[in-house]
């Protein structure tokens, strides 16, 4: 939906239950005509779908996303100082096929968002 037109993957690696990947935001992407005109600001929203698309690349499996514990956007990202991110995640299958995610966006080591919460398989 975002992946290759909002952002990027340019590195992705998985060790264990561990994903982590690089990340590149389009700066010009018509989203931040609207958020925010002259001052863009990467929606929390797209944030939260980033981590998923990237954790669906990873996994090789489509998600639907059933239940968000901890949703914190604790730095603004502005594309036109801060194109390229860095995504960490851990993840826990368990046996009824819920996957339960802990990430975190990065940038400069700094850690902007952190999300906690659950994902199905989809279809």
């Amino acid at each position: 939906m975002l992946k290759d037109d909002f952002f990027t993957i340019t590195t992705l690696a998985t060790e264990n239950d561990n994903i982590s990947a690089s990340l590149e935001l389009n700066e010009k992407h018509k989203i931040f005509d609207g958020h925010f005109p002259g001052k863009p600001v990467v929606p929390g929203v797209c944030m939260l779908q980033m981590v998923k698309e990237a954790t669906e690349a990873a996994l090789g499996n489509k998600l639907l996303l059933t239940r968000a514990e901890e949703l914190k956007f604790l730095m603004i990202i502005d594309p036109a100082e801060c194109r390229k991110l860095e995504m960490l995640l851990k993840y826990i299958r368990e046996k009824n096929g819920k996957i339960i995610i802990e990430a975190s966006l990065l940038k400069d080591r700094s850690v902007c968002f952190k999300f906690k919460g659950q994902f199905s398989l989809s279809d």
